[in-house]
């Protein structure tokens, strides 16, 4: 399958040899800027999760730089949509990588947005998160989230870099603001403690 985003707020799956519609996902709020596919519940079959926002999008007055996560379960090749998140943010990447040791993978976002504080005096702030969300008895939950990187976070990915496939890494755009020069970072992170 192929699957493409589009800024009409769907998702298009494409089989792969044939190039026919395989799916269309309904209208999401928000641009798809993520998507990812992996077996979430174990079944041998691949689901698939999407994030949305619209990255050149400010807040202002609690309106703007809002984003969300959704979850598209596959039983036996028909996808349903089985989670939407609240507001977390634009979602700007997602990955999807067993973190914690449990028999259910863990879904990673990176998130930001520009908030305008005062447009008068031109003062703003950057703001970004990274997000996981688990699989549990009670379905799908946001598990834990970074402090506030006072960055936009624009990518992430997961990875075996010392031994298990625990490890984020996420890229963060710096900042550029009133001849700022401060130079996005490359920060991985790693689970540690129990679950």
């Amino acid at each position: 399958e192929i699957l493409v985003g589009s800024a009409s707020g769907r998702v298009y799956a494409y089989d792969g040899v044939t190039h026919e519609t395989d799916w269309v996902s309904p209208v999401l709020q928000k641009d798809i800027l993520g998507i990812a596919v992996d077996d979430l519940d174990n079944d041998e079959d691949n689901d698939v999760v999407i994030t949305t926002g619209a990255i050149d999008e400010a807040k202002y007055e609690g309106e703007g730089g809002d984003g969300y996560l959704y979850i598209f379960e596959n039983d036996q090749n028909s996808l349903s949509q089985t989670f939407t998140s609240g507001d977390i943010d634009a979602a700007l990447g997602v990955t999807i990588a067993e973190l914690d040791g449990t028999d259910f993978p863990e879904i990673a976002v990176a998130t930001g947005y520009l908030e305008v504080i005062d447009p008068t005096a031109g003062t703003s702030a950057l703001h970004g998160h990274v997000r996981i969300f688990g699989y549990g008895s009670s379905g799908y939950t946001n598990e834990w989230n970074s402090d506030n990187l006072d960055t936009i976070v624009g990518g992430i990915d997961s990875g075996d870099l010392g031994g298990s496939n625990d490890y984020l890494v996420i890229g963060t755009g710096g900042d550029s603001r009133d001849d700022n020069e401060v130079a996005g970072e490359v920060i991985i992170y790693r689970r540690s403690g129990g679950e």
